[in-house]
């Protein structure tokens, strides 16, 4: 191994310093199996750990794999795994849930297993989602070498903080036109949905308070309380309202179901197997994918978990609980009204005025 100052260079440290020179003489960087880029800042590192004698050897190489395996297991973030399905469960149910009885009614039964369908495509894209983060892990921890052991060790992420985001992932397997695409249509959706959401909130504010609040004070009202989780830095404080949100939406859906049985239709519910209108069965199909649209911030919640090995187990009982929301309003509300239900289910006639 040598390493002693003066010790006769091993051919392995000569040709790590001659490709060390030649990527400083040249300027460009180096291109790993990998597909990540070096520059000549990781090849002074390649450098100077092949002259301190530093050799791999198999020892090196399982106890790397051991330390990798451990820290996919315990990972930087606060939250628990049953903090991470609230936040995901409170973000997939929430103000859709009331909208889903029309949808259901815009597509006929077959909506109902639609549903199921798309919380197990959810589920599995949750997952596999997972899956890619792992795999770009563990090829940064490969193809970074003594940089990893050296510079992420010594400075670690902050708790919480996502070290593989979708922006990565494209880079991954586009490269950096990859990461450009992939990180606009990211922040693109999560404006376009923090939008409809700050609308759709603002809106029933006004319909409760139309005597006492305008449409643009209900706006603003909106935006002053959701401007209050600012003061929240990670989603494991952020679990602490997912408890009490889930819990908002459980008294719904019970007040609706137990509405809609005690409030029977004027007339017999009109329904069907399939609806005939293709354009209707479209926005009902829309509804239903908006009803799962978790996966813009998966990789933040899986980055705040404690125990990010149990997210594919967090992705299941999150997606199943949602089914425990979905089913039970759509089937009851639209057996027991037909065609006569409106968005949301509250303005139903019979129901109006409960």
């Amino acid at each position: 191994r040598g390493g002693a100052k003066g010790a006769p260079a091993t051919p392995q440290c000569q040709a790590a310093d001659e490709a060390a020179g030649e990527a400083r003489e040249s300027g460009e960087p180096q291109t790993f199996p990998s597909g990540r880029r070096w520059g000549s800042r990781a090849a002074r590192l390649v450098s100077a750990w092949a002259r301190s004698g530093a050799t791999p050897s198999a020892g090196a190489g399982e106890r790397e794999d051991e330390a990798a395996s451990a820290a996919g297991e315990a990972g930087t973030g606060t939250s628990s795994a049953l903090g991470a399905s609230f936040n995901i469960l409170c973000i997939v149910v929430g103000t859709g849930l009331l909208n889903l009885p029309y949808a259901v009614s815009r597509s006929g039964w077959v909506g109902v297993p639609l549903l199921v369908l798309m919380a197990a495509m959810a589920t599995y894209t949750a997952a596999l989602l997972g899956r890619c983060i792992v795999l770009v892990e563990e090829e940064e921890r490969r193809a970074g070498g003594m940089r990893a052991s050296l510079a992420s060790r010594a400075t670690p992420p902050p708790r919480g903080a996502s070290s593989v985001s979708y922006g990565d992932l494209g880079e991954a397997a586009y490269g950096r036109p990859g990461r450009w695409f992939v990180n606009s249509q990211v922040h693109i959706t999560l404006v376009g949905v923090a939008i409809v959401y700050h609308l759709l909130a603002a809106l029933n504010i006004h319909s409760l308070a139309a005597d006492s609040l305008s449409m643009a004070a209900s706006v603003a009202l909106v935006a002053a309380l959701v401007w209050l989780h600012v003061f929240l830095k990670t989603l494991g404080e952020v679990a602490l309202l997912s408890y009490f949100n889930i819990a908002v939406n459980v008294a719904l859906l019970c007040t609706v179901v137990a509405a809609s049985l005690e409030r029977p239709p004027a007339s017999p519910p009109r329904t069907a197997l399939v609806a005939s209108d293709a354009f209707a069965f479209g926005s009902a199909f829309a509804s239903f994918g908006f009803a799962y649209g978790v996966h813009p911030v998966l990789p933040s919640v899986r980055a705040s978990m404690r125990s990010p090995r149990l997210y594919p187990r967090t992705v299941v009982a999150s997606m199943a609980g949602t089914l425990l929301f979905y089913l039970p309003i759509s089937a009851v509300c639209y057996a027991r009204y037909g065609d006569a239900v409106r968005s949301p289910v509250m303005d139903t006639p019979p129901l109006a005025g409960s």
